[in-house]
């Protein structure tokens, strides 16, 4: 009778890329973000995409490809290593910095479009001569309304510069030391 064969116990590094593969997955992005970027931020020295294929099990075409847009996000950067030609990478070790800077270039502009779709339901419905449209008029200004609740609240934590802050204001918003404009 044949023995089956113990499965290896993943570890530390894989366990947390694997976890944040399903995380950003979560969020909309594809698996192998998160599992490339994790094996980038707990590595104390930049890797090659040849180290990242070995370490991931990813196609070298997948790793071009991640690497690409971690880049693109700025949650990545290529790094410059003494008498080595090939690139090298490091992730952004700045989780804060990373974090709302996504949230920047992705939420915030879906947040814009979304009340600017509204926004322009609710003045078409505004100028509309249809029976019943108030109750309509009305659920599409109460949707915008929440939309514009997100942003305010989405803009307020990214003018914040450090993670202590977003504590500070999620535990005791009066103490926060507030900008003028505010």
């Amino acid at each position: 009778m044949p023995t089956i064969p113990k499965r290896k116990i993943p570890d530390p590094d894989q366990q947390v890329a694997e976890l944040l593969g399903r995380l950003v997955s979560f969020w909309g992005f594809r698996r192998n973000l998160g599992r490339l970027w994790a094996v980038l931020y707990l590595s104390p020295e930049p890797l090659g995409a040849a180290e990242l294929v070995d370490r991931l099990g990813m196609s070298t075409g997948a790793v071009s490809m991640a690497l690409n847009d971690l880049l693109d996000w700025g949650v990545i950067r290529r790094r410059e290593v003494s008498g080595v030609r090939r690139d090298l990478y490091e992730a952004e070790e700045d989780l804060w910095k990373m974090i709302s800077g996504v949230l920047r270039q992705r939420e915030w502009h879906e947040l814009e479009e979304a009340n600017d779709a509204l926004t322009q339901a609710e003045q078409a419905l505004a100028k509309s001569h249809e029976p019943g449209p108030l109750t309509r008029y009305r659920r599409i200004r109460e949707l915008r309304q929440l939309l514009t609740a997100f942003h305010d609240g989405l803009s307020l934590v990214l003018d914040l510069e450090t993670p202590d802050e977003v504590l500070e204001l999620l535990n005791d918003p009066d103490d926060l030391d507030w900008p003028d404009e505010h």
